[in-house]
């Protein structure tokens, strides 16, 4: 028969891990300037740390969110702002794309800052990387 704590044991470091393997992407995402990755990433993040989250916390992520939602319904809803004769319309979805990530990037940049602040007060970060690869033999008894 399986004893309990040890199955809660093995379901945290199975958190822990994907919490490793995500904030490893995190960074190659961003050193790669890929803000929707980033964005995805983070609320994968955010997904798997949310047991943990103080009501405070929970309601500073959803902050960031709206503020999200926001920039993209403001980005969504420009029109052009000058009549024209022939503007093409592929060109001008583009630059509207560009200005909603470009408003967003501060929004982004901000709220992986929080989430992994709030990893790191919760204890949800391995910061040994030997721990990682092997198991410790305390981890045995």
């Amino acid at each position: 028969m399986v004893d309990f704590k040890e199955t809660e044991f093995n379901s945290s470091v199975a958190t822990l891990k994907r919490i490793d393997a995500l904030m490893m992407e995190l960074h190659k995402l961003g050193v790669e300037n890929n803000t929707p990755g980033r964005l995805s990433i983070l609320r994968r993040l955010k997904a798997e740390c949310n047991k943990k989250l103080t009501s405070d916390e929970r309601k500073k992520c959803v902050k960031y969110e709206k503020d999200l939602v926001n920039v993209e319904l403001d980005t969504t809803n420009k029109k052009v702002e000058v009549n024209v004769y022939c503007v093409n319309p592929e060109e001008y979805k583009q630059k509207k794309l560009v200005s909603k990530w470009n408003n967003m990037i501060p929004i982004v940049d901000e709220y992986e800052l929080y989430v992994i602040g709030c990893l790191d007060d919760h204890g949800m970060l391995m910061k040994n990387k030997q721990e990682v690869d092997e198991t410790p033999d305390s981890w045995e008894d």
